[in-house]
């Protein structure tokens, strides 16, 4: 029963939290992380595209309504699939959240998906960085782990 205790009070912060109770440091945090993996994404379509074409043609196949955006091409797709190719991108040359200090690995999985469903709700740029230090969980997790939530 403490498992449940534990994720609901985990839920009711990440829901509860506004980008005004992010201390400066997570926003730059987050910030350095975005523009970290979205790096590794260009990198990654500049010097290795021909891997990634595979899942291009399987999104392509999929279809869906054009409302999030594939990186350096401009292309738009389905937030799904700008989700599923950006983060292929994003985390192909496995250069992303490479920097001191960071000991989880999550960009690749938060940035696309808080870029892509950004665009489409149409959110600020504070609540995509909102939505990424969340997604990183550094911000709750230190908090709920020394006993602050």
């Amino acid at each position: 029963m403490e498992e449940v205790e534990i994720t609901r009070k985990l839920a009711e912060f990440v829901v509860s939290t506004r980008y005004e109770d992010l201390p400066g440091e997570a926003v730059e945090a987050a910030k350095m992380m975005i523009l970290d993996t979205l790096g590794v994404g260009v990198g990654a379509y500049v010097t290795s595209k021909h891997e990634v074409d595979p899942v291009v043609k399987v999104a392509e196949d999929i279809g869906g309504k054009e409302e999030s955006t594939v990186i350096v091409s401009g292309r738009k797709t389905s937030w799904f699939n700008a989700i599923f190719i950006n983060g292929t991108f994003m985390h192909s040359l496995d250069y992303d959240d490479t920097r001191p200090g960071l000991f989880i690995h999550t960009g690749a999985v938060v940035v696309p998906s808080v870029l892509a469903l950004c665009e489409k709700l149409g959110n600020s740029g504070k609540e995509a960085i909102l939505a990424a230090v969340v997604g990183h969980d550094q911000l709750p997790v230190h908090l709920f782990c020394n006993g602050q939530v």
